[in-house]
């Protein structure tokens, strides 16, 4: 019985094609530089031809210990081969993506591309790969020659280029991508080369002439840099992990409309993929465990997905790409651009991200809507004791309430709760921080500094979502002085539609309903004045109907008349 003969078909380069677009094939092609101690990479092409040029190490024509050279081991498909001996930076594992971004580059039914390199050694090389015709990728032998070193291009010491010889034909009509290139390589690449920047490994990429900058920084309000843990089962051995979270709050999209970065990239060292916050069982997993973890339902949950919306950065992961499964693979797909849901790494450390993103949101959705009702009760109680002026003074006493410090309950958590109660406290204060201040994104800080540096002039962006004519409210303490006691609070769906009560279980305190379409409007209006009026009228009214329960509509027009008469001027004074 004879044995099988096993062969690698032409097609696999054609089903492997499908899974990088032409702007990922360049990110394959410099990532093999950087993986062979280039200092840059420069990206040239035209309507007739694309080279890659860098000054790595180039391919050693000698044998190592297993009779292997570097272009044999180039031409494996499938087997990825270390050719720094240990001391290069590992981006790949799968051993197919310089091979596979040559081809997807080239003509589909007309593969012709070069590899030229000076070695280590000062030996130069012409590698022509041009497979046309061949049924079977293990029948087809690319041409290697050695050549004079001074018929060599390569102007450094050593070094490789690529030149693909005949291009894909839906380049050669409609041209190269050249923008969406340009973006892939910054965001790709945007947070590994500021790494090795910081630790004396510079690392150009040059796209037509023109260096790549990779020094941007994350617009709008930095959140400061998260660190968590989590935990995964490696085929029965509990195993820990390490994310790091480093996020930006965009008010305003329109500040990134020529940025690299458009969302939440997910890396390990380079890009994998984008984070979307998606999967809903996760988010209702998420949910049901902060409830209970908080001891109380969360409000606004309809809000999360809009600020999700407004976070760009990154989330680093080492585990991602350095973790093996029992086939040997990372948890980054084929392709590099996704994460395999069948890696013992990937759940837990989505189930870990989607906690400390939705965490935050809430955090950040709590504190934004108190600042919003602190602001929204300095300017209400600018009126109310503007109102009590306005009327009889026997007819109120200080309606001024002393807040009662909460108790620490501390003492009864035990030492996983204290861990989650300082970890949600650490994202309430980095939700604070990002409604108070910009933050300058760096590479590296541990803490952010109290001081912003003085950067060119721009357009501020606004501190929180709140117009700015509200923000002089912002922080304002109550006056100790005569008040119309209130409270503005949401009535609920039923009560809509009604826009002021009074309540019948305390001493006169009128309800002011934030929940009534009149309400939302003017509260959307740039000026708080309009809704400084609405509050008026409300307190008013329901003095006008305390005052005399059987008071007449025409009785209350007259009370807010006599209000617009004497007070108009004071209350839009105060207001703008």
């Amino acid at each position: 019985m004879n044995n099988i003969q096993i062969k690698t078909g032409a097609n696999l380069s054609r089903l492997l094609q499908s899974t990088v677009n032409i702007p990922q094939a360049f990110t394959e092609l410099v990532k093999n530089s950087i993986q062979n101690f280039s200092t840059f990479c420069k990206i040239d092409f035209d309507q007739s031809s694309a080279t890659i040029i860098d000054d790595g190490q180039g391919f050693d024509h000698l044998k190592d210990e297993n009779g292997m050279s570097g272009f044999e081991k180039y031409f494996v498909f499938g087997n990825s081969y270390d050719l720094t001996g240990g001391q290069g930076i590992k981006l790949g594992q799968m051993g197919i993506g310089g091979k596979l971004a040559n081809d997807k580059l080239s003509h589909e039914t007309d593969i012709h591309w070069t590899i030229e390199t000076k070695d280590k050694h000062g030996k130069c090389f012409l590698v022509e790969y041009k497979p046309s015709g061949a049924e079977f990728l293990n029948e087809y032998s690319p041409s290697l020659k050695e050549i004079p070193a001074d018929d060599c291009s390569i102007e450094t010491e050593s070094g490789t280029k690529i030149r693909i010889v005949t291009l894909k034909e839906d380049i050669q009509k409609n041209g190269w991508p050249s923008a969406a290139i340009s973006g892939e390589l910054c965001t790709f690449f945007g947070f590994l080369l500021p790494q090795l920047e910081k630790e004396g490994k510079k690392f150009n990429i040059y796209l037509n002439g023109k260096s790549l900058d990779f020094s941007y920084k994350l617009p709008g309000s930095n959140i400061p840099i998260v660190r968590r843990s989590f935990d995964y089962d490696y085929y029965g051995e509990s195993k820990t992990g390490n994310i790091e979270f480093r996020l930006s709050l965009i008010y305003d999209r329109s500040l990134i409309k020529n940025h690299p970065l458009k969302n939440i990239d997910i890396i390990s060292k380079v890009k994998i993929c984008p984070f979307h916050l998606s999967d809903q069982d996760m988010i209702e997993s998420t949910l049901d465990w902060l409830e209970n973890k908080n001891g109380e339902e969360i409000e606004n949950k309809d809000k999360i997905h809009n600020v999700f919306n407004q976070l760009i950065g990154f989330i680093s992961c080492n585990e991602l790409s350095e973790v093996m499964d029992n086939t040997g693979m990372p948890a980054k797909d084929l392709s590099h651009h996704g994460l395999r849901n069948d890696h013992p790494v990937t759940i837990p450390f989505y189930t870990r991200v989607y906690k400390v993103i939705i965490e935050w949101i809430i955090e950040y959705i709590k504190l934004n809507q108190e600042e919003k009702m602190n602001i929204l009760d300095a300017l209400a109680n600018e009126v109310s004791s503007m109102l009590a002026e306005y009327f009889e003074d026997e007819d109120f006493s200080d309606l001024w309430d002393d807040e009662e410090e909460e108790e620490d309950d501390d003492e009864d958590l035990g030492e996983e709760e204290i861990k989650e109660e300082e970890e949600r406290q650490e994202l309430e204060k980095f939700a604070e921080f990002t409604i108070d201040k910009e933050w300058v994104f760096e590479p590296e800080p541990e803490e952010p500094e109290p001081e912003e540096e003085e950067e060119e002039e721009q357009e501020p962006e606004p501190e929180n979502n709140i117009p700015p004519l509200w923000n002089k409210f912002k922080n304002q303490k109550p006056k100790r002085s005569k008040r119309l006691r209130y409270q503005i609070i949401d009535f609920g769906e039923d009560q809509k539609k009604l826009m002021s009560k009074v309540d019948d279980a305390s001493d006169f305190t009128i309800l002011i309903n934030n929940g009534n379409p009149k309400f939302q409007r003017l509260y959307k209006e740039n000026s708080p004045f309009l809704l400084s009026l609405h509050i008026s009228e409300m307190l008013i009214r329901e003095v006008a109907m305390y005052r005399n329960p059987l008071a007449r509509p025409s009785d209350i027009d007259e009370s807010i008349s006599d209000f617009y008469e004497n007070k108009y001027s004071q209350v839009k004074e105060k207001s703008e």
